[in-house]
């Protein structure tokens, strides 16, 4: 399978973060962006057509959250910031 896990995912929002300009919801870099919106897709299509695959359908808002948080200086606990 060629598609990208959720810790995938989780690693390369990770790596935005750390190596490119300060990320937040409100001012997040065309490659976050890009990020998030393919993410939703995939959370879209996953739901459609394997509903019980690995794919929880809850990336997108997972990462959206962690945007949001990096937005206000909210620090996440372990529950909050990962993609299980």
């Amino acid at each position: 399978d060629d598609r990208y896990s959720q810790e995938q995912v989780n690693k390369i929002f990770q790596r935005i973060c750390d190596t490119g300009p300060p990320q937040s919801r409100s001012s997040c870099s065309p490659l976050m962006s890009l990020l998030v919106d393919a993410v939703g897709k995939l959370d879209d299509v996953e739901r459609q057509d394997n509903p019980n695959k690995r794919w929880s359908g809850r990336v997108e808002t997972i990462l959206r959250k962690k945007l949001f948080a990096l937005d206000w200086g909210i620090e996440l606990d372990e529950e909050g910031s990962t993609l299980d």
